[in-house]
């Protein structure tokens, strides 16, 4: 259960490679209800060949306020 109020703070540390699903977790971010989408931070710290598609998806899906590609 998510608290009612307050940010949802999410990180991933990984290479960015398809298998590591960063994809599916920005998909699901996009597909949040408003009120919870807008609260989500999600930090992905890590690079590799997906990381300029990754921030295209970001910027396609409208979620770059609640998405940081750290590199």
């Amino acid at each position: 259960t998510l608290p009612t109020a307050g940010p949802v703070r999410l990180l991933s540390v990984a290479r960015l490679v398809e298998k590591k699903g960063i994809g599916f977790a920005l998909e699901a971010i996009a597909r949040l209800p408003d009120a919870l989408r807008r609260r989500v931070d999600y930090r992905v710290a890590g690079d590799g060949p997906l990381r300029d598609a990754l921030a295209e998806r970001v910027e396609a899906l409208g979620i770059g306020a609640q998405v940081t590609l750290l590199g």
